[in-house]
């Protein structure tokens, strides 16, 4: 099993944040005037930093490939007068079927067929229909075959698409008489387990329109089997409708931040994951961070507590508008929602809901190239309903890489 996010956006100075129920919360704890719990919290703090640094890098560095093997069902398909007697790979690529997307931030792996894809065709071929073998041959060649998935704000889509070419056979020679493509899309939370079923299901089709067109009319021309195995196609990159298709890339932007505000100063470090969106002008990323903040002796000092503790997560969105190749205006709005632990001088606990607004607005730079160093810097704003931290106004800093 593994774990997906599903199109975060996250605070700047707050726990993970989500659009979707996907929420992980994490506290924020304030000093006090007690050095030894300063010291506590401040180890705390690096096990966590750690756990996140671990869990980033097992996903973005985990890879393998991902074999899906055929189920063998009988289908009730009246075959009419002929049989599969050969399975031809005619695909360019023949490293993969596509890709799926694994764990916490959706990293891609390649997808493969279990015992190579004309062997794995065939035997389904053959265990799922009833062919007869003195009826007529026909070899098919799988001119295309892919799969992938895509994930959107508020769920995932899976596809598969294939297409196949059918050939009559002629004292060893191959004539084509048919072809035939088609693609299905599902949609869902988690539609990986779901590729083998859109394969088959396609692979069906392409069967059942083969199975009822006028094959046995058609007299092609023949060529030689090795000239039809040599000619390998590469339609990748187009659709069936001929248009473009658009390869989904990936950014990932890894930053430490530092914020000075007038109450209170603080660090953190986020992960970005974006891609393009419709809008090519825009940048709607979802991001895993953690921070750290203190409130300043001053202004802690007015209050009759010696120990604070808030904890809270903040829904809300976070989007980076294009200036040019290189600089983008972010804004963000975000809706802190929790409580605080408060301690006074004679030990006794009070606890509080916490609610409030939590804005920011700032530039940054981000390289056009695939890697590269990103800045930015702004300001942002925090209005509170605790009892120790009301009000913030600061300036923030960040630095990191892009890759």
């Amino acid at each position: 099993m593994f774990v997906k996010s599903k199109d975060f956006v996250c605070s700047s100075r707050g726990s993970i944040s989500a659009l979707s129920m996907d929420i992980i919360q994490k506290r924020h704890h304030i000093s006090t005037k007690s050095a030894d719990t300063a010291m506590l919290y401040r180890i705390q703090w690096k096990k966590r930093i750690l756990i996140i640094l671990f869990v980033i890098f097992n996903t973005v560095c985990y890879s393998q490939k991902k074999l899906i093997e055929l189920k063998n069902e009988p289908d009730k398909i009246e075959i009419n007068d002929f049989y599969i007697s050969k399975v031809i790979d005619g695909r360019k690529n023949q490293e993969n079927i596509g890709f799926i997307q694994i764990g916490l931030f959706n990293k891609k792996i390649d997808a493969d067929l279990a015992g190579g894809v004309e062997n794995s065709i065939y035997q389904y071929l053959q265990n799922s229909f009833s062919f007869d073998t003195s009826k007529t041959p026909i070899v098919i060649k799988i001119a295309h075959l892919n799969i992938s998935e895509k994930t959107t704000f508020t769920n995932e889509i899976g596809r598969a698409e294939i297409k196949l070419e059918f050939y009559k056979v002629n004292n060893g020679k191959l004539g084509k008489i048919y072809e035939t493509e088609a693609f299905v899309e599902e949609s869902g939370m988690d539609v990986t387990r779901g590729h083998e079923k859109r394969i088959r299901s396609v692979l069906k089709t392409c069967i059942n329109s083969f199975n009822n067109s006028n094959w046995k009319s058609k007299k092609p021309e023949f060529e030689e089997m090795e000239s039809v195995i040599a000619d390998k196609t590469d339609v990748t990159d187009t659709s069936f409708s001929g248009k473009k298709q658009k390869t989904i890339q990936w950014n990932s932007l890894l930053t430490f931040n530092k914020t000075f505000g007038i109450n209170a100063t603080g660090w953190g470090l986020s992960y970005y994951r974006y891609t393009k969106t419709g809008m090519s002008n825009w940048i709607i990323p979802w991001v895993v961070s953690i921070e750290n903040f203190t409130i300043n002796t001053d202004y802690f000092s007015q209050f009759e507590y010696q120990e604070a503790k808030l904890n809270y997560w903040m829904p809300g969105i976070s989007a980076f508008k294009k200036l040019n190749d290189n600089f983008y205006a972010n804004l963000t709005f975000l809706i802190p929602i929790g409580n605080e632990t408060l301690t006074d001088f004679n030990g006794k606990e009070t606890e509080n809901f916490l609610i409030g607004l939590a804005p920011t607005q700032g530039i940054y730079f981000i390289p056009k190239s695939n890697s590269g160093i990103t800045f930015g810097i702004g300001i942002y704003e925090c209005l509170l309903t605790s009892e120790v931290y009301k009000s913030d106004f600061g300036f923030k800093a960040e630095i990191g890489i892009k890759f």
